[in-house]
């Protein structure tokens, strides 16, 4: 490992993802359904960035003055390649934390987030970040942090333990990272197949190997190799960030708000008997075997009366996302696969199949007849926003003034999306952030922005993108698999109609 790199991955890039959790308007409904005051971030920090896609799609689409550092130094020069496609005012470096932590020239921030990253890095590192936090984040201001969690990680660790000392200490003379990986992953396979009495005791660590196994080598070079990797508790979490002087307001994953998928009514009591707010989200932590948190903190939270609460609440405007055919009445929690109530859902997705924005308010007194209560609305929309099927949106003037911007950073995203499938996300300035959208799909919307008109002018124009010449021996070999490809992106291209309404709806293309 290079010296500077801490023991920390950097031979290898990290993937090209986006995290939702650092656009400001996801912090809305949480904040709301703690009862807490909603902040308004304008001056954000990310430490670790990665290849700098949430930050240029946030810098885009949201009101927010950026700063961020990520010691590797690919992932700066994207992620300021990305900011300059739109002139964007971000400011990334390619410090340490410890070299970004402590320049003379930062401002205070309203919202400081990192995204996996505690897991990954030192002790030393994280003394540094409670530091930083501590004497950067302004009083009101919001810290986003997520990290491994010990119940759902307890079993696997042996096992990644195996993984890492294989990747360590029998390693071939001159393999690359990505090999070393490959044989790391390999030697478990053959290791699985003798069936130990550990895998015996723990048989659900073999189906948990499957998914780790099957992942982006890139994303598991960071996720498990690292040289600091720890997974933790709430309370261990809740111990380091004491010395910050932040308070835990909820967790930033929606679906947590809402109990019934993952809790049934005696282990909701069990819970709520425990006085202890850190105490109880630990044990929460092991009722649900927890593997991952995301969660917010903030330094100064204040407590919203409950008419002030359900105001805002009210004035709050969501659209839906994704095609409402596409809406599945089941929702996955840590209670396995749980339905949805039609009669409640039902209604709710009629009203905004148009994915026009509607106040929460205006959907209150829409479905008063139905006897749904304010509280009641904002579960559904909770679950729905977990599973990115609505958002919030911005305010007007907000969504103006982002329309420029996010306009040239799509259309530098849709050209790289004739050479590249890095980058699946879109800026949208209605919800402020970063819209799905894969390859072929935005294939089809560079085709739509050319002024080409049909489904089967969209795929044949995407196929002239894609299409490498074939390779083979003879015509027929390359011909069948070719009409089915073509087959397929027609069928897709048909399916992208309704999506291009809603995209424009978004303020994409």
């Amino acid at each position: 490992m290079s010296n500077w790199s801490e023991g920390y991955v950097v031979h290898t890039e990290y993937i090209y993802s986006y995290c939702q959790e650092f656009n400001p308007m996801r912090l809305r409904l949480p904040f709301l359904k703690t009862g807490y005051r909603m902040p308004e971030p304008r001056v954000a920090c990310e430490l670790g960035f990665g290849q700098g896609v949430s930050t240029a799609i946030h810098t885009a689409a949201a009101p927010l003055d950026w700063w961020a550092t990520d010691f590797n130094p690919s992932h700066v020069a994207h992620g300021q390649e990305l900011i300059a496609s739109f002139q964007g005012g971000a400011h990334l470096f390619d410090q340490s934390f410890d070299e970004f932590c402590h320049r003379n020239d930062l401002p205070e921030f309203d919202f400081i987030g990192l995204h996996g990253v505690w897991s990954w890095v030192s002790d030393d590192n994280h003394r540094t970040i409670v530091d930083f936090v501590r004497r950067k984040l302004k009083v009101g201001g919001v810290l986003y942090i997520s990290y491994n969690t010990q119940p759902g990680w307890a079993a696997r660790i042996p096992l990644r333990h195996i993984i890492d000392e294989h990747f360590k200490r029998l390693t071939r003379s001159g393999t690359n990272l990505l090999d070393r990986i490959d044989d790391a992953f390999a030697f478990a396979i053959r290791l699985l197949e003798q069936n130990p009495a550990y895998m015996v005791a723990n048989p659900r660590v073999a189906e948990q190997f499957h998914w780790i196994r099957t992942a982006n080598r890139h994303y598991l070079a960071h996720e498990l190799f690292n040289q600091a990797w720890r997974s933790y508790s709430f309370s261990e979490i809740s111990d380091w960030l004491s010395a910050a002087k932040v308070t835990f307001v909820g967790s930033a994953n929606p679906l947590d708000h809402v109990a019934f998928p993952h809790l049934n009514e005696g282990q909701r009591a069990f819970l709520d008997a425990i006085p202890d707010p850190t105490y109880r989200e630990t044990v929460r932590d092991f009722m649900i075997n927890q593997q991952f948190r995301q969660d917010y903190w903030v330094k100064g939270p204040q407590r919203l009366d409950q008419p002030a609460r359900n105001t805002r609440l009210r004035d709050q405007r969501v659209v839906l996302m994704i095609p409402r055919a596409q809406i599945s009445l089941k929702i996955q929690g840590a209670q396995g696969e749980t339905p949805l109530d039609p009669e409640l859902y039902n209604p709710l997705l009629d009203l905004l199949a148009d994915h026009q924005p509607l106040s929460i308010g205006e959907l209150e007194r829409k479905l008063t007849s139905r006897g749904v209560t304010l509280d009641r609305l904002l579960e559904c929309l909770l679950v729905l926003n977990a599973n990115s099927g609505i958002s919030l949106i911005q305010e007007e003037p907000l969504i103006q003034q982002a329309k420029p911007r996010c306009a040239i950073l799509n259309r530098h995203l849709l050209e790289q999306a004739r050479h590249s499938d890095r980058i699946n996300h879109l800026a949208s300035p209605v919800t402020g952030g970063g819209v799905r959208v894969p390859r072929l799909e935005q294939l089809f919307l560079l085709a739509a922005s050319q002024g080409v008109d049909t489904p089967r002018e969209w795929a044949d124009q995407a196929s002239q993108w894609l299409d490498v010449p074939a390779e083979g021996p003879s015509a027929q070999d390359r011909d069948e698999p070719a009409e089915a490809q073509k087959t397929e992106r027609f069928e897709r291209a048909q399916r992208f109609v309704d999506t291009l309404t809603i995209l424009r709806s978004l303020g994409i293309g």
